[in-house]
């Protein structure tokens, strides 16, 4: 597959690690255990509004590149 031009990109908003840090903390100083895996954020996202679509030997390829400053992993979920 020979997938041509620039992959747009999105870039998550910026969010402030060591304060999501400092909020566990405090709740697991109150009792509560905390569970958070990660930093949600809603979008409006969909291929009809950002990347963009190439066909390719019948083929048709929708790319995005989704940044996040710092960020150890992405995890992407789709509406359902």
């Amino acid at each position: 597959m020979d997938l041509q031009g620039d992959i747009p990109t999105y870039n998550c908003p910026d969010f402030d690690y060591n304060q999501l840090l400092e909020e566990d903390a405090a709740d697991e100083a109150n009792g509560i255990k905390p569970n958070r895996i990660g930093k949600t954020f809603n979008t409006n996202l969909s291929t009809t509004n950002i990347g963009s679509w190439q066909t390719v030997e019948n083929y048709k390829v929708w790319r995005l590149r989704i940044s996040s400053a710092d960020a150890v992993a992405l995890k992407i979920r789709l509406p359902t």
